[in-house]
């Protein structure tokens, strides 16, 4: 569990080839809010910009968002995360597993959000 801060978040190296989509060796990094306390809120999301480089991200694209949840989402801050393609053509085995290694450092402390 991540403690309330501002955060750079990595997604480190993300290798899609062997499931079918072509992206090598990418990371994606970005500047996120994030808080440790209940959320009370009807689904709002925060897209996260990221940056990516690395050896070929081909046409592929990483998104990631946090997202605010009432009482039955269990008031909790959630990240999530989506892939999106330019073509049509490109599609990711639904029965490969893939791993994804996240990366999180805090730059400015949870003393600046309220309680």
């Amino acid at each position: 569990d991540l403690a309330s801060g501002t955060y750079v978040v990595l997604l480190q190296s993300v290798n899609l080839y062997s499931n079918g989509a072509g992206m090598y060796g990418e990371s994606f990094s970005g500047l996120m809010s994030w808080t440790a306390g209940s959320t009370n809120s009807h689904g709002d999301a925060s897209v996260i910009a990221l940056h990516y480089a690395g050896h070929a991200a081909n046409n592929i694209i990483i998104h990631l968002r946090t997202l605010e949840t009432n009482n039955a989402g269990g008031s909790k801050l959630k990240l999530q995360a989506k892939l999106a393609y330019s073509t049509s053509s490109q599609t990711i085995s639904t029965t490969a597993s893939q791993e994804y290694t996240f990366k999180f450092r805090q730059v400015l402390p949870a003393a600046i959000f309220p309680p």
